[in-house]
């Protein structure tokens, strides 16, 4: 399973994650202060999600950005990518031919609700069509 933490620490040792309050945000990288805060309020499945999404933002270069549409791009690329990072294809398939909502296939993954969306709204052809295999397959076993 893919640990944020140990990642950041591995690839980024210049850079220091804090906890704390940021007003309606769940993280901010500040690459020029090696920084990343997250918000204090989030629990750890929380903080792996944002852990994640604000390494991405580092591993393509991403500054502060005032064209709100390209921000809007990098916001989804890396959220996208974070999901990825998250969780892996076979993982994915296990939580959701047991689960009976998102939100417990999330619990299963570690991972909180929207980071599960954004993982399988991005799902490539490859990937859907192993999700169609096995969904066939447990319909004949039932």
């Amino acid at each position: 399973m893919y640990d944020p933490g140990a990642d950041a620490a591995r690839r980024y040792p210049h850079i220091r994650i804090h906890r704390r309050s940021l007003g309606g945000v769940d993280a901010a990288a500040v690459p020029a202060r090696g920084l990343i805060f997250i918000e204090r309020a989030l629990d750890l499945t929380g903080w792996r999600c944002a852990v994640a999404h604000e390494l991405v933002h580092l591993d393509l270069g991403h500054d502060a950005c005032a064209d709100e549409a390209l921000e809007a791009r990098q916001e989804r690329r890396c959220t996208a990518e974070a999901a990825r990072r998250l969780i892996p294809l076979g993982a994915l398939l296990d939580a959701l031919v047991w689960s009976h909502s998102i939100s417990e296939a999330a619990d299963e993954l570690r991972v909180d609700q929207q980071t599960l969306c954004a993982r399988l709204d991005t799902l490539d052809d490859q990937e859907r069509g192993e999700l169609e295999r096995r969904v066939r397959q447990i319909g004949r076993c039932a």
